[in-house]
Protein backbone atom coordinates (compact mmCIF):
# COMPACT_ATOMS: atom_id res chain seq x y z
CA UNK A 1 0.00 0.00 0.00
CA UNK A 2 1.34 3.56 -0.92
CA UNK A 3 0.44 6.74 0.99
CA UNK A 4 0.84 9.86 -1.33
CA UNK A 5 1.92 12.38 0.83
CA UNK A 6 1.49 16.02 -1.02
CA UNK A 7 2.54 19.19 0.51
CA UNK A 8 -0.86 22.16 0.90
CA UNK A 9 -0.84 24.45 -1.80
CA UNK A 10 0.08 28.08 -0.25
CA UNK A 11 -2.85 30.65 -0.68
CA UNK A 12 -1.29 31.88 -3.92
CA UNK A 13 -0.81 28.81 -5.57
CA UNK A 14 -4.33 27.64 -4.92
CA UNK A 15 -5.74 31.09 -6.82
CA UNK A 16 -3.31 29.84 -9.77
CA UNK A 17 -5.24 26.65 -9.77
CA UNK A 18 -8.72 28.19 -9.03
CA UNK A 19 -7.66 30.75 -12.30
CA UNK A 20 -6.63 27.60 -14.53
CA UNK A 21 -9.42 26.06 -13.50
CA UNK A 22 -11.85 28.74 -14.12
CA UNK A 23 -10.30 29.21 -17.32
CA UNK A 24 -10.17 25.91 -18.19
CA UNK A 25 -14.39 25.89 -17.79
CA UNK A 26 -14.91 29.02 -19.98
CA UNK A 27 -12.93 27.25 -22.48
CA UNK A 28 -15.19 24.09 -22.77
CA UNK A 29 -18.19 26.71 -23.17
CA UNK A 30 -19.70 27.88 -26.46
CA UNK A 31 -21.15 31.60 -26.66
CA UNK A 32 -25.15 30.24 -25.54
CA UNK A 33 -23.23 28.68 -22.54
CA UNK A 34 -21.28 31.58 -21.57
CA UNK A 35 -24.47 34.18 -22.08
CA UNK A 36 -26.37 31.86 -19.57
CA UNK A 37 -23.66 31.18 -17.18
CA UNK A 38 -23.17 35.24 -17.35
CA UNK A 39 -27.05 36.10 -16.88
CA UNK A 40 -27.64 33.14 -14.01
CA UNK A 41 -24.45 34.69 -12.17
CA UNK A 42 -25.40 38.29 -12.34
CA UNK A 43 -28.94 37.04 -11.25
CA UNK A 44 -27.64 35.02 -8.59
CA UNK A 45 -25.68 38.44 -6.93
CA UNK A 46 -28.52 40.61 -7.22
CA UNK A 47 -31.16 37.61 -5.41
CA UNK A 48 -31.30 39.80 -2.13
CA UNK A 49 -31.46 43.72 -3.54
CA UNK A 50 -34.50 45.23 -2.98
CA UNK A 51 -36.18 47.57 -5.31
CA UNK A 52 -34.13 50.65 -3.95
CA UNK A 53 -31.00 48.73 -4.64
CA UNK A 54 -32.07 47.42 -8.21
CA UNK A 55 -33.11 51.01 -9.57
CA UNK A 56 -29.44 52.55 -7.86
CA UNK A 57 -27.54 50.27 -10.04
CA UNK A 58 -29.47 50.43 -12.64
CA UNK A 59 -29.45 54.58 -12.15
CA UNK A 60 -25.84 54.45 -11.91
CA UNK A 61 -25.02 52.92 -14.66
CA UNK A 62 -27.65 53.84 -17.10
CA UNK A 63 -30.50 56.14 -16.91
CA UNK A 64 -33.71 56.90 -15.99
CA UNK A 65 -35.54 55.91 -19.26
CA UNK A 66 -33.73 52.43 -19.18
CA UNK A 67 -34.95 51.98 -15.72
CA UNK A 68 -38.69 52.80 -17.16
CA UNK A 69 -38.03 50.20 -19.83
CA UNK A 70 -37.13 47.58 -17.32
CA UNK A 71 -39.95 47.99 -14.93
CA UNK A 72 -42.43 48.72 -17.64
CA UNK A 73 -45.57 46.71 -17.20
CA UNK A 74 -44.29 45.42 -13.53
CA UNK A 75 -46.75 48.52 -12.15
CA UNK A 76 -49.99 48.50 -11.44
CA UNK A 77 -51.30 51.56 -13.49
CA UNK A 78 -55.21 52.73 -12.67
CA UNK A 79 -56.97 54.99 -14.26
CA UNK A 80 -60.68 56.35 -13.56
CA UNK A 81 -63.44 57.43 -16.09
CA UNK A 82 -66.55 59.25 -14.90
CA UNK A 83 -67.68 59.69 -11.70
CA UNK A 84 -68.84 56.42 -9.86
CA UNK A 85 -72.33 56.77 -9.85
CA UNK A 86 -75.32 54.25 -8.63
CA UNK A 87 -76.25 51.57 -10.51
CA UNK A 88 -79.57 51.29 -12.52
Amino acid sequence: MTIEMTKSMTPEELDQAKDRYANLIVDGMDMDDLWTFAVETIIHNMEMWDEQDLKEEVLDLYDEEIWEDLTEGTKMNVTYGEEMRPAS
